[in-house]
């Protein structure tokens, strides 16, 4: 009979610690599998925005979040991982939506921070999602997500050197026929049905866990999915036909066009300068038609923001009166 001492037994503990490695292995193996959910998020809601003329791809927008949705699920409980996977969609969709920052004639790593810390702006809501999906469970937790990415857009809005123009809802700027709603809420409507629409896209296609699901599921989720369209739509047929016939005196607007180059825009009084003058000539042109505008509108790009011209009110007043029209 062979005597065995108690070195000779295997213990718990060695063999727990391994299974723990090997289980860390494979938790670790499978964060980085799913790389391609958050790609394929940041690329989908870059390409949604109206970069290009003549080419609508909102609709990406939709279901832009999905796949980032089915990989912060996967990784519930990995923080640095959910994070991370974040942050780098909203990196993806800044280089798609915003890489003509890097044209401003300005150093590169000037240029680089605003880039990464404007993209980190639209990470934050991602934060107290993770501790809030701890606390409650993923799936619940997602039917807030919505109404924190609003919150925090309006908030984001009111900082200092941020851009308006990475909200949300300015994807959707070419679906006027869709997002009409948009002179009852305003954007945040438009942001707070977006994230919507892509939360009740994955609980229908992706919520159910792979698994087949009774009928009354989908067609839950997927009269849920309706109604977001169909009341918009509703409601655009009937601003429509509201205003289709319009009642009283009418208004001329003529909007100043003011692509600049970038390199251009650089220079505020040249900006200034050329804005005044294109207005002028239209003024004096249409004069010459026998035609009147009673409204002109800049963009935002027609005066630089600058104290150096803050004594231009009573310059602009006098061109106002020249021209017999409000700007």
């Amino acid at each position: 009979m062979v005597r065995r001492t108690p070195s000779d037994i295997p213990t718990a503990p060695l063999v727990s610690e391994r299974v723990r490695l090997e289980y860390s292995e494979a938790e670790n193996r499978h964060s980085w599998n799913g790389a391609w959910l958050w790609l394929l998020s940041g690329l989908f809601y870059g390409a949604s925005w109206p970069s290009f003329e003549g080419i609508n791809l909102s609709f990406l927008a939709w279901i832009a979040f999905v796949p980032l949705f089915v990989f912060l699920e996967r990784n519930r409980h990995r923080f640095w991982a959910s994070m991370g996977g974040a942050y780098a969609a909203m990196v993806v969709f800044g280089a798609c939506s915003a890489g003509w920052l890097f044209e401003f004639p300005r150093p590169v790593e000037e240029i680089a921070v605003i880039f990464f810390l404007e993209e980190f702006y639209f990470f934050v809501p991602f934060l107290p999602f993770y501790f809030l999906q701890r606390r409650l469970g993923f799936q619940r937790a997602l039917w807030l997500f919505p109404l924190m990415w609003t919150v925090w857009e309006w908030t984001y809005l009111d900082l200092e050197f941020t851009m308006g123009t990475h909200l949300s809802a300015y994807s959707q700027s070419s679906n006027l026929w869709l997002v009409q709603f948009v002179d009852l809420t305003g954007m945040w409507g438009v942001s707070l049905w977006l994230m919507t629409v892509n939360v009740l896209v994955y609980q229908l296609f992706v919520g159910s866990d792979g698994e087949l699901k009774a009928p009354q599921y989908y067609r839950k989720f997927g009269l849920a999915l309706a109604v977001l369209f169909v009341l918009p739509l509703t409601y655009s047929g009937y601003a429509y036909l509201r205003y289709d016939e319009p009642t009283g005196k009418s208004l001329t607007v003529s909007v100043l066009p003011t692509r600049y180059e970038a390199a251009f825009l650089t220079n505020a009084r040249a900006v200034f300068e050329r804005t005044l003058h294109r207005t002028d000539s239209l003024a004096y042109y249409r004069a010459e038609a026998g035609q009147h505008s009673d409204l002109y509108v800049w963009p935002e790009t027609g005066t630089a923001y600058t104290l150096d011209f803050a004594n231009v009110g009573p310059l602009l007043q006098q061109a106002a009166t020249d021209w017999n029209a409000a700007l």
